[in-house]
C-alpha cells in the first residue's frame, strides 16, 4: 500500500444488458460514482471506478479488474430500478472469486427496499439508503478499523440471522461542503482517442413537486431542495473546461429551476457568475411547465441555455390530475408557446416527457392524448411509445396495490399491469407489436443513429469552421427524417383508432395490412437515415484538415436506382447532384464550393 493510502475500495456502474437498445449510441457518464470517488479519495482511499455500462465490460471482465487492485470494499451504484438484476449478479461473481469483500450497495431503489435486497441477495453485506458519499466513507472506516458497521448512519446490513437497520442520516443540505466529483469517466474517453462532447453538472438535489410515479424521493425522504453556490458551478465548469476542452454541459438535476423567491434569486445569481466567467458554454436543463416565464428563460438563454426538457407529461387535464402533476393542459400549452415562440427557442431544443399510456386511462382520454401531442409542434416519435412506468415504492405504485392488482413481476422488475379499458390494452399492445417489426426491419437502428450523429455534429461539435450551407441541408435532412419518423407512427395511430372504433380488436391480419401500407414511407426512411448519416460523416472529414491545409471541399450525394445512398466528399470544386426525397428540397446551397481551414 503506497504512502497514506488506508485501502482499495472498488465502486462500480453495472453493465445492464436491457438498456443496449436504449443507450447504444451514446455515452454515460456516472457523476454517482465521480461523488463516491472524490469523497473516499479526500479520506485517504484510494479507489478503482469501473462504469461498465461506458466501457461496455461483461460481469467477468468488471470482476478480473476488480480483483487486479484487492479492494477491501466494493460498491454498486444501482442507477435503475432494473440495474438491480445486473448489481446482484455483480455481487454473486465478486464473491465468487472473494467471499471477504464487503460489498455494498446504494441508489433510489436501495434507499426505500434495503431489507428486500439483503433477503434477495446473499451476496449483498449491505445497503447504503440515501446519500452515499458520507456513509461510504464511514463504512470503509469502520471496516478499515474492525469496528462494528451497526454505528453507520444510513446503513442497512445484516445481523446474524436478521436485518439491522442503522438510524437514518440526514441530507446532506450544504452542497458546497461536498467535494465536486472525480471525472474518471471523462477521462477515460479521452484515453480512448475520443474528444469529450459533454459534460454532467449538478446544480441541486431534490424536487419540491409530488409527481405520483416518481421515485427520486425515496432517495432524500422529503421534498426540499438543496442547492449549491452559483460562484462553485461556475468554477467547475471552468475547471472541466480546462481539462478536458468541453463547453456543452447538461444538467442533471431533479428540476433546474424553483418557482420560489429564492429560487429565482439563485437562477440570476447562476446567470450573472457565468456573464461574468464569460466561458462561451452552451448547456441543458430540465424544467417544469409552470415554472416557464420569458424573462427567466430569456435571461438563462443569454448565458448560454439552448436545449429544454420539459416535464408536460400529458395533454389531457384528467390524466395530469390523475399523475398528481399539479399542472394543467393550459400551463403546458403556454410553456410551448413560450419557449417555441416568444424567447425563440427551436421545436429540435425542446424535448418533454410524455407518457402516451397509463393504466387507468379512457380509450377517449388516449385519442385526446394522442391528438394534443400531435398539435403540438414538438413531438417525436418516443413521446408515442411511452407508457407509464410504475416504479416499487411510488405513490403510484401503492395505489395500484390498494386496488388489488397483485405485481407479478421478479423484485426491482418493471410492474406489470393491464389497463381498465380494454381498448387501450388492445391498442397498446399493437403498438409494442409495430415496435418490434421496426426494430426487426433495421430501421430503428438507422434511424436511431443518424438522429444521434446530427446531435454530436450539432449539438456536441464546434461548427466554427463549418460551412453555414452544409449546416442549413443538415438540419433539413434531419427534419426531414423526424417528419418521415413521425408520419410513419401517426399512420400507426390513425389506422389503430379507426380498427377499435369498428371492432373490438385489432387483428394480425390488420397489422400485417397496415405494415404493407406504409412500405413506401419505410424505404423513404432507409434513404433519409442514410443521408443525415453521410453528411455527418462529411463534416467529421471537415474536421480533418488541418490547420494551414486550405481545401476547397464540397458535397455530393445521389441515391441510386436500388435505393442505396451515396454521401461524398468531393475536391476539388464540384456542383453536387442533389437528388430530392419524396417532399424534401433542401436549401439551394451546394451551387459553390467551401473553404475549410
Amino acid at each position: 500500500m503506497g504512502d497514506g493510502i488506508r485501502g482499495i475500495v472498488g465502486l462500480v456502474l453495472p453493465f445492464l444488458p436491457e438498456g443496449q437498445i436504449k443507450n447504444r449510441f451514446r455515452y454515460r457518464e456516472c457523476l454517482a460514482l465521480g461523488y463516491l470517488t472524490s469523497s473516499l479519495e479526500r479520506a485517504g482511499y484510494q479507489v478503482v471506478s469501473i462504469n461498465a455500462e461506458l466501457r461496455d465490460l461483461s460481469v467477468a471482465q468488471v470482476v478480473e479488474e476488480l480483483l487486479s487492485h484487492a479492494p477491501f470494499l466494493v460498491g454498486l451504484s444501482i442507477s435503475s430500478q432494473r440495474g438491480y438484476k445486473a448489481a446482484k449478479e455483480l455481487a454473486q461473481a465478486v464473491k465468487a472469486a472473494d467471499r471477504d469483500i464487503h460489498i455494498t450497495c446504494g441508489g433510489i431503489l436501495p434507499s426505500s427496499w434495503s431489507s428486500s435486497i439483503l433477503s434477495d441477495s446473499a451476496h449483498i453485506d449491505s445497503v447504503v439508503r440515501g446519500e452515499g458519499e458520507d456513509a461510504i466513507v464511514e463504512l470503509a472506516d469502520a471496516i478499515r478499523s474492525a469496528r462494528p458497521i451497526n454505528t453507520v448512519l444510513g446503513l442497512s446490513h445484516r445481523a446474524g440471522a436478521s436485518i439491522q437497520e442503522n438510524a437514518a442520516r440526514h441530507r446532506q443540505m450544504d452542497l458546497s461542503s461536498a467535494p465536486p466529483p472525480a471525472r474518471n469517466d471523462l477521462e477515460y474517453i479521452v484515453s480512448t482517442g475520443r474528444t469529450v462532447s459533454s459534460a454532467y453538472m449538478v446544480s441541486s438535489r431534490g424536487c419540491y413537486a409530488k409527481c405520483s410515479f416518481c421515485s427520486i424521493h425515496q432517495i432524500y425522504g422529503d421534498h426540499l431542495v438543496a442547492r449549491r453556490k452559483p460562484d462553485d458551478i461556475v468554477e467547475e465548469m471552468r475547471t472541466l473546461q480546462d481539462r478536458f476542452d468541453v463547453h456543452r454541459f447538461s444538467f442533471v438535476d431533479d428540476l433546474f429551476l424553483m418557482p420560489s423567491r429564492a429560487g429565482i434569486r439563485w437562477i440570476h445569481e447562476f446567470c450573472n457568475s457565468l456573464e461574468q466567467a464569460n466561458l462561451g458554454i452552451r448547456f441543458y436543463a430540465e424544467i417544469r411547465a409552470d415554472t416557464v416565464e420569458p424573462i427567466l428563460m430569456r435571461r438563462l438563454i443569454s448565458v448560454g441555455l439552448d436545449r429544454i426538457f420539459l416535464g408536460l407529461e400529458a395533454g389531457v387535464d384528467s390524466i395530469l390530475a390523475r399523475l398528481d402533476k399539479g399542472t394543467t393542459v393550459a400551463q403546458n400549452e403556454k410553456a410551448i408557446v413560450v419557449l417555441r415562440d416568444e424567447v425563440g427557442l427551436r421545436p429540435e431544443d425542446i424535448k418533454c416527457g410524455y407518457i402516451m399510456f397509463e393504466p387507468e386511462m379512457t380509450f377517449a382520454e388516449l385519442k385526446d392524448q394522442y391528438r394534443w401531442i400531435r398539435a403540438s409542434g414538438i413531438c417525436r416519435v418516443q413521446h408515442l411509445q411511452n407508457r407509464l412506468n410504475i416504479y416499487w415504492g411510488t405513490p403510484i405504485f401503492e395505489k395500484m396495490k390498494r386496488r388489488g392488482l397483485t405485481d407479478t413481476a421478479p423484485f426491482a422488475e418493471r410492474w406489470f399491469y393491464n389497463f381498465d379499458d380494454h381498448r387501450v390494452a388492445q391498442f397498446e399492445a399493437s403498438t409494442r407489436r409495430f415496435l418490434r417489426q421496426m426494430d426487426q426491419a433495421q430501421l430503428l437502428n438507422g434511424t436511431i443513429a443518424a438522429k444521434a450523429r446530427f446531435r454530436e455534429e450539432t449539438l456536441e461539435r464546434d461548427q466554427s469552421a463549418t460551412p453555414r450551407a452544409v449546416m442549413d441541408v443538415f438540419r433539413d435532412g434531419h427534419t426531414y427524417l423526424e417528419q418521415q419518423e413521425r408520419e410513419c407512427w401517426y399512420l400507426a395511430f390513425d389506422t389503430f383508432f379507426s380498427i377499435l372504433d369498428r371492432n373490438v380488436e385489432i387483428t394480425p391480419s390488420d397489422e400485417a395490412a397496415l405494415w404493407d401500407d406504409l412500405s413506401q414511407i419505410r424505404r423513404t426512411l432507409v434513404i433519409a437515415a442514410q443521408v443525415v448519416s453521410g453528411i455527418a460523416d462529411f463534416l467529421a472529414q471537415c474536421r480533418s484538415v488541418r490547420v494551414g491545409q486550405e481545401q476547397s471541399i464540397a458535397l455530393n450525394w445521389r441515391i441510386r436506382p436500388d435505393h442505396a445512398v451515396e454521401v461524398a466528399l468531393r475536391t476539388p470544386e464540384v456542383t453536387a447532384n442533389v437528388s430530392s426525397l419524396p417532399g424534401f428540397v433542401p436549401r439551394d446551397c451546394f451551387d459553390n464550393s467551401f473553404r475549410i481551414h
